[in-house]
C-alpha cells in the first residue's frame, strides 16, 4: 500500500508479515536541491530488538535517475501477464 505523508515524499510496505515488515521510502533532502533520498527499510518480531527499524538500502539520487528508475519498473511489468503483477 502506498502513503505519501506529503507531497513530495512516499512510502510503500512490500513485506508486512507476522515475522518481518519491509519498506520503501522517497523523500526530498532538502540540503540538495532536486535529490531524494530512496530507502529499504526493514524490521522483524523475532529480531533480537523486536520493532528496531534496520536500514537495508539507502541511495541518493536525482529526479532524471528516479525516472529512468520508474521506467524501468514500468517496462518489465509491461512484459508479465496481468494475473502476475
Amino acid at each position: 500500500m502506498l502513503s505519501t505523508p506529503s507531497v513530495n515524499s512516499a512510502a510503500c510496505e512490500m513485506v508486512n508479515a507476522a515475522a518481518c515488515r519491509e519498506k520503501i521510502a522517497l523523500r526530498p533532502i532538502h540540503a540538495e536541491s532536486g535529490e531524494r533520498e530512496f530507502r529499504v527499510t526493514s524490521s522483524g518480531a523475532t529480531a533480537s530488538n523486536p520493532g528496531a527499524v534496520s536500514i537495508r538500502f539507502g541511495k541518493t539520487a536525482a529526479g532524471d535517475a528516479l525516472m529512468c528508475i520508474r521506467q524501468a519498473m514500468h517496462d518489465v511489468l509491461a512484459d508479465e501477464p496481468d494475473g502476475r503483477r
